[in-house]
């Protein structure tokens, strides 16, 4: 399938594949639909709580007295478990017939799963002296006898239950039914000796369910329970993420993140895993470009890169390690002691002992001040005008409460060698990446190739020397507000000559400039223009500018008047001559805006158009 892609062929024939594409011949394509014949009226996935396979009692359980002939059990009525399960032991004691079936997997609330091999089909029992008959699947349960679940509850109809005083009404061979629970006994002192007993005896496992609802311990805790509880405090916070990053064995920053409430549900592989990807997102900038090692407790992380990746979740964590060259070592959790208690515990106070702030990154760079001609020039801007924007402090350059350092290049990121991981899924990824890696640096080369000879056909090398006299270029003139010239090409588009005074740079000049000129005098090699012969000056006079480049221009005076028709209306123009500009840029502007713009300009003086000429006046 792969070869396929990479040739651009269909999938379903040999012809090239483009948008739109159709197969010519025509294909039957046949659709078998199995049938498996151990397939129970209930396909649905099985599935049971944890307060079931533990025996630990809570809101929408129920514990009633169940009885198999002449025997009478514990039965857990779990609205959380999905079919109706006993167990494996009990079963074997009752010898219950049993089905033959294929193995298959329950699944636990917390996602491991338990094998479940037997099936007991219509099963007589009572409750409370109720007949009634189900199925049941053989399962470890511990702390219980059996699990009625979902299943069960579903032939009881409509059923009205009050968890709180353990009681259930419904109907059930056309009459009422009552059942009343069991209070669950309370959790004794044992010690461990009891344990040892029981677990040698019986092999049964326990476990200790603590809910911590208030801030402070309750008084009436048992003496041993209270010390547990003090002692190990640590134990019952929040989960959390560690990490330590070492250099030569010692330790030069932590990191330590608090779970949510999504994330404290994860296997411990996987939050394994996510402080992995954490701190390295987090020091980035220190082991990008370098090998590092990744020391955790996690034995099966180590062969992360070495196993085939199947999870969604391996694949994800897998992508985000592309490009760093890291190796990941095993390290016990008991040699693993500062991740550890950043894991559990964060602003210890015998934390902030552990580490010593002390870097030779300053004295390095105090190093380069005297060597690097960069940092050289730097210091001595930094001298001559402080703050501007350089200042010194404590032996270093700052710029805007930032440390100046010597240029360096970019880290690069380092080449993959075919072959180097034994995961093909790894391989072909890494070298996919290369390869599009090397042909984006090849296209960025030659674009950077053809821009330049593009724009070099426009250009041209000119020098010129001190005592030469050349043309300057400037905006040409344009009025935004007045009048817009009908003929702007015909502006000014050169002032001078100007006598060149020194070249500044290989691309700039400085001009010999009138006294009274507001220009600053240099100017770039493509607005000047090399003076040849005697040629009469275009214009010697610069006007003034404004801060965006336009000319400041007043008029002068008025030359003379006309009237024009524009549109249905005639309206009067001026022939205005403007201050600083030769009179032939002199230009017909309206009067009326000429007023607007120039309050100050005296019109009345003006000279009427005689007979027409010019303009058609009247």
């Amino acid at each position: 399938m792969q070869k396929r892609r990479a040739q651009g062929l269909c999938f379903n024939c040999d012809e090239k594949f483009a948008p739109g594409h159709r197969c010519t011949k025509s294909q039957l394509l046949i659709l078998d639909g199995g049938c498996d014949q151990d397939i129970d009226e209930d396909d649905t996935e099985a599935e049971i709580s944890l307060n079931a396979l533990t025996g630990w009692s809570s809101t929408g359980t129920m514990r009633v007295e169940i009885q198999f002939n002449s025997c009478q059990l514990i039965v857990l009525i779990d609205s959380g478990s999905t079919h109706n399960f006993i167990n494996e032991k009990i079963a074997g004691l009752l010898k219950l017939p049993a089905r033959p079936t294929t193995p298959f997997n329950v699944k636990v609330a917390d996602g491991s799963p338990l094998r479940c091999t037997g099936k007991f089909k219509d099963i007589a029992f009572s409750l409370q002296g109720i007949p009634f008959t189900a199925t049941f699947f053989s399962l470890p349960i511990m702390g219980l006898d059996v699990v009625l679940g979902v299943q069960w509850l579903q032939q009881l109809g409509t059923v009205a239950c009050n968890w709180k005083n353990l009681t259930m009404d419904f109907t059930w061979a056309g009459q009422p039914r009552h059942l009343q629970g069991i209070c669950s006994q309370p959790i004794e002192p044992l010690s461990l000796k009891s344990i040892s007993k029981e677990l040698r005896h019986n092999s049964t496992a326990f476990a200790i369910c603590l809910e911590n609802s208030t801030a402070t311990l309750p008084e009436h805790l048992h003496p041993n329970m209270l010390h547990l509880l003090t002692q190990f405090s640590d134990v019952y916070q929040k989960p959390r993420i560690g990490a330590v990053l070492s250099q030569q064995d010692r330790p030069i920053a932590f990191m330590s993140r608090a779970l949510g409430p999504s994330k404290q549900a994860w296997s411990t592989y996987a939050k394994e895993m996510l402080a992995i990807l954490q701190a390295i997102r987090t020091w980035r900038p220190y082991i990008l470009g370098r090998k590092f090692f990744i020391q955790t407790d996690q034995r099966s992380l180590k062969y992360l890169v070495e196993q085939r990746v199947v999870t969604p979740e391996q694949q994800n964590w897998v992508s985000k390690l592309l490009g760093y060259d890291y190796e990941i070592l095993y390290k016990p959790g008991k040699e693993n002691r500062v991740a550890d208690a950043l894991s559990r515990v964060s602003g210890i106070p015998s934390l902030n002992s552990l580490f010593l702030p002390h870097s030779s990154l300053w004295d390095r760079i105090k190093a380069t001040l005297t060597t690097d001609p960069y940092m050289l020039r730097i210091g001595q801007l930094a001298s001559d005008r402080p703050g501007q924007p350089y200042i010194w402090k404590n032996g270093l350059i700052f710029f805007k409460n930032r440390v100046v350092i010597p240029p360096q290049n970019p880290p690069m990121i380092p080449r993959y060698e075919l072959g180097s991981s034994p995961v093909n899924e790894v391989d072909q990824v890494l070298a996919t990446r290369d390869e599009i890696l090397k042909e984006l640096k090849l296209h960025l080369s030659r674009s950077v190739e053809y821009m330049k000879q593009v724009t070099d056909k426009k250009r041209r090398d000119v020098e010129f020397y001190p005592g030469d006299f050349v043309y300057l270029k400037l905006q040409p003139y344009r009025q935004q507000s007045v009048y817009r010239r009908a003929f702007q090409k015909l502006a000014s588009r050169f002032y001078g000559p100007f006598m060149v005074e020194e070249k500044i740079g290989s691309l700039a000049y400085r001009l010999q400039l009138p006294s009274e000129s507001k220009v600053h005098p240099v100017f770039h090699v493509s607005l000047l223009k090399k003076h040849v012969g005697d040629t009469v000056p275009v214009s010697s006079e610069i006007p003034p500018l404004t801060d965006d480049g336009y000319f400041v221009l007043e008029p002068a005076e008025i030359l003379d008047t006309r009237w024009v028709r524009l549109g249905n209306r005639f309206t009067e123009e001026s022939l205005v001559r403007w201050k600083q500009l030769p009179p032939e840029d002199a230009t017909w502007e309206v009067s009326s805006d000429l007023s607007a713009r120039f309050p100050n300009l005296n019109l009345e003086d003006k000279v009427p158009l005689q007979g027409g000429g010019g303009g058609g006046g009247y």
